[in-house]
């Protein structure tokens, strides 16, 4: 079994900070680039038995109430038979956003 815990949405960090020092492209350039590096992952979890956790989405609240959600998973998830959603409230102590709350919406699903 192939297991896919928390780097679907990490996968991209490194290949793109190397672009953005060698290659002047604009924001939508990089955002296609690490849609596709996702869309492969995916296409290779579906090709094995395989499990996928991933963050799908950070939530922010600011101390206003004004509420900000960021898309992590840039590609189309795909639909499984098994599959369970929830928040992850990660940070309790607030370290990140000293007046912000950030959790994480998370998915899992077997392939």
């Amino acid at each position: 079994m192939v297991i896919s815990l928390n780097i679907l949405t990490q996968l991209e960090n490194l290949p793109l900070e190397f672009l953005k020092k060698r290659s002047v492209k604009n924001e939508e350039s990089y955002l296609q680039f690490r849609k596709e590096i996702q869309t492969k992952h995916i296409s290779f979890l579906k090709k094995h038995k395989s499990a996928l956790i991933t963050d799908i989405s950070e939530v922010i609240t600011d101390n206003s109430g004004n509420v900000i959600e960021n898309l992590s998973v840039l590609t189309d998830l795909p639909d499984t038979k098994l599959r369970e959603e929830w928040t992850w409230d990660f940070d309790l102590k607030k370290s990140d956003y000293y007046s912000k709350k950030s959790v994480f919406k998370v998915s899992a699903m077997i392939f």
